[in-house]
């Protein structure tokens, strides 16, 4: 009785937890360089931009209860995470945490911010630093060996947390490897995994059973492919391999599943430097096959983000500014359409899930869903980056249900 006690109120703990944060924030933030533009969806256009010392701040992050707004300072030189109050639109606090924080997120239970570091420290090692939400402290700093220091590139790209909050999951570029740090035990770096490619994003399924990790290939003796290790043991259980079309450029990216967690989505995008790719792969989870293959207009492949009603998932692309909609139920492509000069990273959907926010190094463009169409443009000095305002576990997939 004790145990199914304990199990049904941990469910309804994330039931409640989920369904709050599915309701969109009052404004839309998106992250820029040096500043925090806040966009009032009633009129489509900015209600305050928000100044702050950290450059190179493409990428953040909401809290579950949509009150903080956490933005990472990516630049070379740059140490710090801007802390933003999400209600009364203001700067809270700014916290040192390492060399380049890069793409920290907030834990699905709001206990902590895990952020990983795109640089170096001193030593030559790979920082993880833990921020707890509450006091808005650095409570833990974990530096992980690197061996191959003179690589070139960024050392540590995203990260990822199981659904429960219990895990952190983060790479390290340059010697290809997996991460997975227990918060709930010590801090504990409980897995370790060394791959043949870099492994690129790490996304839970939705029923918090599974991690499906991506690696890259993109070279002659390592293919793309998805590693898919069972929560909570690690322990890999399938690895799933692509297929090949002749003459296609294919080097593995982000992927995400869709809101029913029926399928993945997996897009393909550059070979540095050309980012060619154009294939979107659908795989059905359950199965673990490939069932569809999409190829999308435009280069560069990058991101699949959902609709947060379900309807929809759109492409982004890095290397071309061609947006592509798809039907998230027959997975057919119904549109594509030239937004902005390219690049285009991680959109937000409006609250009536009507609008697409869509940022890049020219402004923030406001796109309809029906018809698939721009109709605004504002500027953004300095370029944006990431548009958020939901609190999502990665950012293609906004959290809209207790599944």
């Amino acid at each position: 009785m004790k145990k199914i006690c304990v199990a049904s109120c941990m469910l309804f703990s994330l039931i409640i937890l989920f369904i709050g944060s599915s309701m969109a924030s009052d404004y839309t933030f998106v992250f820029g360089n040096g500043k925090v533009f806040v966009v009032d969806e009633s009129r489509d256009d900015f209600a305050a931009t928000i100044e702050w010392g950290g450059k190179g701040g493409w990428n953040g992050n909401l809290t579950p209860d949509l009150q903080k707004a956490y933005v990472f300072a990516g630049e070379e030189g740059q140490n710090k995470v801007g802390v933003f109050d999400a209600k009364n639109l203001k700067l809270l606090k700014e916290i040192p945490t390492g060399p380049m924080p890069f793409h920290g997120i907030v834990s699905p239970d709001g206990r902590l911010v895990g952020v990983n570091h795109a640089g170096l420290t001193p030593e030559g090692k790979l920082r993880v630093s833990f921020i707890d939400v509450k006091t808005d402290e650095v409570v833990k700093i974990i530096e992980l060996p690197v061996e191959h220091k003179g690589a070139k590139g960024l050392v540590s790209y995203h990260n990822g947390w199981s659904l429960d909050g219990r895990f952190f999951f983060t790479g390290n570029n340059f010697d290809n490897k997996f991460y997975a740090i227990d918060t709930k035990d010590g801090f504990a770096v409980v897995k370790e995994a060394a791959f043949e490619s870099l492994p690129h994003y790490f996304t839970p399924s939705n029923d918090n059973k599974e991690l499906w990790i991506v690696l890259e290939g993109g070279k002659a003796n390592a293919k793309p492919r998805i590693v898919v290790m069972s929560i909570p043991s690690l322990k890999v259980t399938h690895e799933i391999n692509m297929s090949a079309e002749l003459g296609e450029v294919i080097e593995a990216h982000h992927g995400t599943f869709t809101l029913d967690g029926a399928y993945y989505y997996l897009c393909t995008t550059w070979a540095d430097p050309k980012r060619e790719g154009t294939s979107i792969r659908i795989f059905d989870v359950k199965t673990k096959k490939e069932v569809k293959h999409l190829v999308a207009g435009g280069k560069g492949g990058a991101h699949a983000l959902n609709t947060p009603d379900g309807r929809f998932i759109v492409i982004t692309k890095h290397g071309d500014k061609v947006l592509t909609l798809i039907n998230a139920k027959t997975h057919e492509k119904i549109k594509e359409l030239n937004v902005g000069e390219g690049h285009a990273a991680y959109h937000a959907v409006s609250k009536d899930n009507t609008r697409l926010y869509v940022p890049d190094a020219s402004g923030l463009y406001v796109v309809t869903l029906e018809p698939f169409a721009v109709v605004k443009k504002l500027d953004v000095p300095g370029g944006a980056g990431q548009a958020m305002n939901r609190y999502v576990i990665y950012p293609e997939l906004p959290v809209v249900s207790g599944k």
